[in-house]
């Protein structure tokens, strides 16, 4: 006696299927994040250079902020030391940033952008598996299948499966619109709370507030006459350090983590390891030996930006950051290390507090800036700012991010890539025959008396 345990599936009844490509190109394109990143030069050490701001990849921020803003900024001056609980000095550790990204898609990190508005190729296939004749999935006990090469779908499923993925493609294209690049313009600018207030159109109480489609926007650019003055003027001034402003542009895929970074570069000592040399009965001799480790500091402007632009291609949501440096007067030269006896030993040794006073320890102004925040496109506006110096005088300037999205569309409407359907032989493609009868319903219509 034999007992079957679950169906008995008979692949005569089975429907006929159809291999057919859909080239989603118009919608994902594969792009890699280039997150701001100090250059590895010799005996130095690379490291992010916003790897502790939380944001898009850091693994510092666990939920999503959604579409509006969320962020944070800070100013100081600073060492380049942690010291341990033994007292030995150890350079910061720097955050992983997930470095794939792709149009619309997720980084694979946690952070403020990774919204579930950003959609992967593989997320589209678990949604048309989940929601398109779920049955008659492989995985899920039927015959069809689906897999992705590259930006492209291979699904071999009956007509009535295709006739639907190609219809909820349409819709993703509707919704989604094209391709897209963002080119972001930033400014940092010395300004008086009167010029601010000035730019924002905030000096006049009875003025209108800056509005988009009909709501009032906070941190719009309102004066262009005197914006254009300003930036011609403050960013290109150098006569003093303090009043110098910077300027940076970018482009890249919607969704892309991209960065630019300049300024005067320098190395120095952020860790100092002890080495010596024992004998055969495991006691030191001979002069203690110290290895150090360099990196690289910067002074200057630093920009890593991600955008994101919605569905109509008016708001861009960017998550900044902005680090601007400013190395302060070089330290007192410190005294010549002083020698001391080793107990038991004839050859002098140097004690680890006498080598530290001997560093490099530069001290360096730094102003950080971390937001994301909602922008009309192609409009100038407000991203933050914070008083450079920790006793900032009376009617003294501050520096301000300014910053500007504009959305380009890599392809036309028209531009509609179709459905390729797979024959032993080669492919085909499908005949318009919609597109022919809408043609010759008007030739119709007019033969009509």
């Amino acid at each position: 006696k034999v007992t079957r345990i679950g169906s008995n599936r008979v692949r005569t009844n089975d429907p006929e299927r159809t291999v057919r490509i859909y080239d989603l190109s118009d919608l994902f394109a594969v792009a890699p994040g280039y997150p701001a990143r100090y250059p590895r030069g010799l005996g130095t050490t690379s490291g992010l250079v916003f790897g502790g701001d939380g944001g898009a990849g850091s693994g510092e921020m666990t939920g999503a902020t959604g579409f509006g803003g969320a962020g944070g900024f800070g100013g100081g001056g600073g060492g380049f030391f942690q010291i341990q609980g033994d007292g030995r000095p150890e350079a910061v550790p720097q955050g992983i940033r997930g470095n794939v990204l792709r149009q619309f898609g997720q980084s694979g990190s946690v952070g403020a952008m990774d919204h579930p508005a950003r959609i992967s190729v593989e997320s589209l296939v678990t949604a048309i598996t989940e929601v398109i004749s779920p049955d008659s999935w492989k995985e899920n006990g039927g015959f069809s299948t689906m897999t992705t090469l590259g930006t492209a779908l291979l699904v071999s499923a009956d007509e009535a499966t295709h006739s639907q993925i190609e219809s909820l493609l349409g819709l993703f294209r509707q919704k989604w619109g094209t391709l897209r690049t963002v080119s972001v313009n930033a400014w940092w600018l010395w300004l008086t709370e009167a010029e601010l207030a000035g730019l924002l159109g905030q000096d006049d109480p009875e003025a209108e507030p800056a509005k988009v489609d009909g709501k009032p926007v906070f941190g719009l650019v309102q004066d262009m006459a005197a914006w254009q003055q300003k930036i011609q003027g403050k960013v290109a001034e150098g006569a003093a350090a303090t009043e110098q402003g910077y300027r940076a542009a970018v482009t890249c895929y919607n969704g892309q983590t991209v960065h630019t970074l300049s300024g005067d570069q320098r190395s120095v000592v952020t860790q100092v390891q002890p080495l010596i040399t024992r004998d055969e009965t495991g006691q030191p001799v001979g002069s203690v030996a110290y290895l150090p480790t360099l990196t690289v500091i910067q002074e200057g402007a630093a920009l890593e930006v991600t955008p994101l632009v919605t569905i109509s291609g008016k708001i861009v949501i960017l998550d900044l950051h902005s680090r601007v440096s400013r190395l302060q007067e070089e330290p007192a030269a410190a005294a010549p290390a002083a020698e001391e006896e080793a107990p038991g030993k004839d050859s002098p040794v140097l004690s680890p507090q006498l080598v530290l006073q001997a560093l490099n320890r530069q001290p360096l102004a730094v102003q950080r800036l971390s937001t994301t925040l909602r922008a009309p496109a192609d409009r100038v506006m407000l991203a933050g700012g914070m008083t450079f110096n920790r006793q900032e005088q009376a009617g003294g300037r501050s520096l301000y991010l300014f910053v500007k999205a504009d959305v380009q569309e890599l392809r036309s409407d028209d531009d509609q890539p179709e459905a390729r359907e797979g024959m032993e032989g080669g492919a085909l493609p499908r005949p318009q025959l919609e597109d022919a009868v809408e043609e010759a319903a008007p030739a119709e219509d007019e033969a009509k008396p």
